[in-house]
């Protein structure tokens, strides 16, 4: 699951740079403005950005994740908590197929004969 994760945030990551403007911003020819909503411009920034925008996105500033010392141990927090979170879901849907499988063919005679019933009734 993390290799996938990592797959799909290089994919939104390079989708992000080919289609979002200004990836190659130059403020020779027109004014630059320097909003906070403005997209990245550097690669790891783009990688940073589309990471958040894929999980959530936080006000990394206020909670002090923005620190270069602490933004990688954010990372992988995140990657093994979306792990494990995948792995129980496909825990809980691989049980629920076993009891479907287990009680459908119980299931389906019972309808089956409330069904010959209804039927010989009319």
């Amino acid at each position: 699951f993390t290799i996938v994760l990592l797959i799909l945030l290089s994919m939104l990551t390079e989708m992000l740079l080919a289609v979002a403007p200004g990836t190659k911003r130059s403020c020779d020819d027109e004014p630059c403005n320097n909003n906070e909503n403005d997209f990245p411009v550097t690669y790891r920034a783009y990688i940073k950005r589309s990471y958040e925008m894929l999980l959530g996105d936080w006000d990394l500033d206020s909670q002090g994740f923005n620190n270069p010392r602490v933004y990688p141990i954010f990372v992988m927090f995140t990657f093994i908590v979306t792990t494990i979170m995948l792995n129980m879901m496909i825990a809980i849907a691989s049980d629920s197929y076993v009891d479907a499988k287990e009680k459908g063919p119980k299931l389906f005679r019972i309808l089956r004969l409330n069904y010959c019933v209804e039927v010989t009734l009319i």
